[in-house]
Formats: C-alpha cells, sequence, structure tokens
C-alpha cells in the first residue's frame, strides 16, 4: 500500500472482507412468531448492508490512521535533520 492508496477488501486481515450474518440477526423471529417473515428477511438484509459498511468504513480508518502516522513520522525526520 502506498501513501494515498487504501487498502482493497481483504487486504486488511484484521476484519473480514465478507460478513456473515451475525449469530443475533439470524435467531431473531419477528413479532408475528415466524423465523420466515418477509420483513424479518428484510430488516435482517439491511443490517447485514449496514454492518459491511461499517466494517470497510473501519478498513477505511485504519488506513487513513497508518497513513497519518507515516506522515507525521516523515515529517518528524525532517525536521530532525
Amino acid at each position: 500500500m502506498t501513501g494515498s492508496q487504501l487498502p482493497a477488501d481483504g487486504e486488511n486481515d484484521a476484519m473480514p472482507a465478507q460478513i456473515a450474518p451475525s449469530p443475533e440477526t439470524s435467531s431473531l423471529k419477528c413479532c408475528c412468531g415466524s423465523h420466515e417473515c418477509v420483513l424479518l428477511r428484510h430488516n435482517n438484509a439491511i443490517l447485514d448492508h449496514v454492518e459491511r459498511d461499517v466494517h470497510q468504513a473501519a478498513r477505511m480508518g485504519q488506513a487513513l490512521l497508518a497513513r497519518h502516522e507515516s506522515y507525521m513520522a516523515d515529517t518528524e525526520r525532517d525536521r530532525e535533520s
């Protein structure tokens, strides 16, 4: 990874590229009592999408933090020389 690039999916091993449905969402039941409710499946799909977005944001944040730390170290070295 170079200075201006962010990691691609799967480049950061700390976070999986594909997120499996969390156990909490897969064990939920709708108020109607059905595990196969259309609204429940729709809500679970939305939650899974939001979870993937959060993990992507975390990967990007980690990449930006690493880039910032590298920039700060370079600046400190330049100042000392």
